[in-house]
């Protein structure tokens, strides 16, 4: 990565704001750690209402489905984030090469979360 990233882009393609590389690194590692925590508390919160031993959707309750729904919801942001910077860093890549090929991988994460909230109404609708 440059030592300066590129945020925010005008219609000719200019950079109109821009983040030093560490303070990229610092925003990334805080919105990682900031929805994976709050996953994390609402994990812990509803725990002890959830019995662990059930893996078919069939048997489970509204809240233990959601329980695990949350679970999945975090890996989906996970690989959101890791598609995103892998992007982000081909993009800002000294070395020359057509970045539409790379087009998927913004595309992808927010295709996966979209899929991921289709899930929960569908399990919101089956249980009850």
């Amino acid at each position: 990565m440059p030592e300066s990233v590129g945020v925010y882009f005008d219609e000719d393609g200019l950079v109109k704001e821009s983040l030093s590389k560490s303070n990229f690194f610092y925003v990334c590692i805080g919105l990682f750690a900031l929805t994976n925590g709050m996953i994390f508390i609402y994990r812990r919160l509803v725990s002890s209402q959830v019995n662990h031993d059930l893996i078919d959707f069939q048997h489970m309750t509204r809240v233990e489905s959601n329980y695990h729904w949350w679970n999945g919801l975090s890996l989906m942001i996970n690989v959101f984030y890791i598609l995103s910077i892998i992007f982000i860093g081909l993009y800002h890549s000294k070395e020359k090469f057509d970045i539409t090929d790379y087009t998927a991988l913004v595309v992808l994460g927010p295709l996966f979360i979209v899929l991921w909230i289709f899930w929960f109404i569908y399990l919101q609708f089956t249980k009850k």
